[in-house]
């Protein structure tokens, strides 16, 4: 089954790719067809949302084309940069379930790949990815992260870069010299080029994918430098010999980010505890095929766990009682650092520790992203006057983070982190 990352599917939702939610998954050598309407613009991308199928490459970018907030000469293809395995997912997934507790941690990933081009320990150094532009334009980028699990900080030595978009939101322009861009998330940067080349040696620059601190996990390091951004002539570029920018590499989200089109959020209800009806409810009226109810576990959904006994417990998946109809807002605190392995794991690390969590069929406000712990005693401070707003956001290791969305699009929606 292929999820539209991102794309809204308005009252379309059998369209929105799920297995398990949304439809059958697709069986070996037959075809369905994806049939939606385009109602947003900017970049974006598809993928496998089965199983672990686009950790092995399933995957690929979707750019719909509409104005941006500020002007650019040329457009740069979709830059896709994704961690990288030497063995398919799904082996490492069967070593990783056969272990046991005491080395029974998460895959490691082995290197970096830009749009499938990459370098491993220095090897293939003539197929890093490379572009080679003008001198005095303006360019537009598109950067998608499709990785397992890793948050990148993307920069190019040398230059200051402009964001004009995230995720399918326009944003007004805002200039820094690095990207933190988390799992699933997209940026639209303008860049422009030198016009002035006092050092004849610096016609190549490093373009630079940086695994933020807490946020991957690789065998060793790789190198970051995966990429050449060239102005020279010639037939392939000369190896840069630039500098990388000074930043701060922890795992973070690009929180100050203004959207073009402002959305003013109402004033949230009295916090009040979770619905009751997170799993069956057996001293009431319920319906039953072949002895079973009929009752989908969300949190495994595949056709393989649409029969579960009537008793079963599911983990995430939440029915919640609609909201009243004056009120056109659903608010989530989503908390982290309650992870438990099941089974308990001995030793070794966990997935790495901030969560990239993604909404369907919405894009959400941000009104607080904290790093601090979350208090039931103390008031939240929400900001409702046009506050960051996409459709994926980095959920801080031990924080939480508070978002808004509008109910305006009916059908069954999955809340879930993005690391494979």
């Amino acid at each position: 089954a292929i999820h539209m990352h991102g794309l809204r599917m308005l009252s379309n939702g059998l369209m929105d790719g799920v297995p398990g939610v949304t439809q059958c998954p697709i069986a070996p050598g037959d075809t369905f067809s994806y049939v939606f309407n385009t109602t947003q613009y900017g970049t974006t991308w598809y993928h496998s949302h089965y199983s672990l199928q686009y950790s092995d490459g399933v995957l690929g970018p979707l750019t719909i084309h509409g104005p941006t907030s500020a002007n650019f000469d040329k457009a740069i293809d979709p830059i896709i940069f994704t961690d990288h395995n030497h063995q398919s997912a799904f082996q490492l997934y069967y070593q990783e379930q056969i272990a046991n507790n005491s080395t029974r941690v998460p895959p490691k990933q082995t290197s970096i790949l830009l749009n499938g081009h990459g370098i491993y320990a220095g090897s293939f150094p003539e197929r890093r990815y490379h572009k080679r532009v003008q001198a005095g334009k303006k360019y537009i980028l598109r950067l998608i992260n499709g990785s397992t699990d890793t948050t990148f900080i993307f920069s190019i030595d040398g230059h200051n870069l402009t964001v004009v978009g995230m995720d399918l939101v326009p944003v007004q322009p805002y200039t820094t010299d690095h990207i933190y861009v988390g799992i699933g998330q997209r940026y639209h940067i303008l860049l422009e080029t030198k016009t002035d080349f006092s050092d004849s040696m610096n016609m190549a620059y490093w373009i630079r994918t940086d695994p933020a601190t807490g946020c991957h996990n690789f065998e060793t390091f790789p190198d970051t430098r995966q990429g050449i951004l060239w102005y020279g002539g010639g037939s392939h570029p000369p190896i840069p010999t630039t500098n990388a920018h000074q930043y701060n590499n922890t795992c973070s989200d690009m929180l100050d980010l203004v959207p073009v089109v402002p959305w003013t959020i109402d004033e949230p209800p009295p916090h009040h505890p979770n619905a009751v009806g997170d799993e069956p409810e057996a001293t009431v009226n319920f319906w039953q095929f072949l002895n079973d109810t009929l009752w989908v576990n969300y949190a495994e959904p595949t056709v393989n766990h649409l029969d579960p006994p009537y008793n079963s417990s599911a983990v995430i998946y939440l029915a919640a009682e609609a909201q009243p109809a004056q009120i056109t807002w659903n608010y989530m605190l989503i908390i982290g650092g309650n992870i438990v392995a099941s089974p308990p794991v001995t030793g070794g690390n966990l997935a790495p520790n901030a969560h990239p969590i993604h909404l369907h069929g919405h894009d959400f406000a941000v009104l607080q992203y904290s790093t601090d712990k979350y208090n039931s005693s103390e008031d939240l401070d929400l900001n409702l006057e046009n506050p960051h707003r996409r459709d994926a956001v980095l959920l801080p290791q031990n924080g939480f983070i508070v978002i808004a969305f509008k109910t305006d699009n009916p059908g069954s929606w999955t809340l879930h982190c993005h690391i494979a």
